[in-house]
């Protein structure tokens, strides 16, 4: 009895061990301190945007997007690169 006991504490100790770094690389007990960044803008883009990736030293983002509704009603549909400086 004592034997399984000993077991099953290892076993439940490890999980608990495992859940807890796992918490911490996951970033569960962060601080999150509040920043102002500034003014917000809305950016009229264009439609469907995915993905954006920023070229700060250019001060240029491209977004890559393409027109879903246009696929959902089976017409002929072209995503597109763009740049918006």
């Amino acid at each position: 009895m004592s034997n399984k006991l000993i077991v099953v504490s290892i076993v439940l100790g490890l999980i608990v061990f495992q859940a807890f770094r796992i918490s911490t690389d996951a970033g569960a007990f962060v601080e999150i301190k509040p920043v102002d960044y500034g003014r917000c803008e809305k950016l009229y883009g264009p439609p469907g945007s995915e993905d954006i990736n920023v070229d700060r030293i250019n001060r240029v983002a491209f977004i890559s997007s393409g027109n879903g509704r246009e696929a959902f009603e089976n017409l002929i549909s072209y995503g597109s690169i763009r740049n918006l400086s």
